[in-house]
Order: structure tokens, then sequence, then C-alpha cells
């Protein structure tokens, strides 16, 4: 049985053997959360759960542009040298807008690339010469962009 499935048959169980009532939504919020980061998943539910038979709603996992997007590419932002405050407003919301959070994206009409779609002008410079398709490469070469021109080289944010 894999990790996840584990985890989520222990959380069953524990919900089960403690009599408590999760609502649907609760229930949902949880596996959404845990699907795409089981470990602070697994971490809010052992230091959240049983203490209380009905737990508060878990952080809201980010999937799209009404919240934070990109969640699944956070620690590679943090890791590549961005703020937590920097994710949040507005590396997510470009990181969205540019590719949808697709490392794979390229525009052949400007040649840009990657989550942050990199302009291939950057390549002449040392931090930006590098796969712009790998997450964290690309995501210090923006960091480098940011450091260099600011926000406005995403003209539109």
């Amino acid at each position: 049985m894999s990790w996840a499935k584990r985890t989520l048959a222990v959380f069953a169980l524990t919900v089960i053997t403690a009599g408590c009532v999760l609502t649907p939504r609760q229930l949902t919020r949880w596996v959404n959360w845990h699907e795409a980061q089981p470990r602070r998943a697994v971490a809010w539910l052992c230091g959240n759960w049983p203490s209380e038979c009905r737990p508060p709603d878990p952080p809201s996992v980010p999937t799209g542009p009404a919240g934070l997007p990109c969640v699944q590419w956070y620690d590679e932002a943090i890791a590549a040298g961005w703020t937590d405050a920097q994710w949040r407003e507005p590396v997510a919301r470009i990181m969205w807008a540019e590719s949808r959070c697709n490392p794979s994206a390229y525009n052949g009409a400007s040649g840009v690339a990657g989550l942050m779609q990199i302009h291939p002008l950057w390549r002449a410079d040392s931090v930006c010469d590098v796969d712009l398709y790998d997450p964290y490469l690309n995501l210090r070469c923006a960091l480098h962009v940011y450091d260099v021109q600011g926000w406005q080289a995403w003209v539109t944010y």
C-alpha cells in the first residue's frame, strides 16, 4: 500500500474510531490538500487530531486563479530565493497567468519559456543561461529578472 493510501486509511480509521463527524466539505478539503501537499496535510492532522472531535478546516489548497495558484511550485520558488510574501503576491498569480503552472510552457511568437515565461534575451545573462523548463532554474532566473528589472518585466502585472 502506498504512503498516500496508508495515510488516508489512518485518517479514515481515526475518524471512525473517535466517533467524530466531519462535514463533507472538511473531508474534501483535507483530501485535496493531502493530494497537493501530503506531508503538510499529515503534519496538520497529527498536530490537530484528535484534540477536538470536530477539527477546524484545514488550510485551503490553492488550485486556480481564485486562490493562490501553482501551489505545487511553492517549495521550488522558496528554494530559488523568492520570499513567502513575494510568492503570495504576485509570483503565484504571474505564474498562473503566464504558464498556467506548466513548466513546459512555450510561446512560439515571442520565445518566452517555462513557468515564469522568461524572454530569450535573458539567456545572454549567466544566471539565466540554463534550462528554463526546469522549474527551480526558471524561478531562479525569474528572481534575477525581478532584481534587475522589477515587476515591470511581466508587463501586465
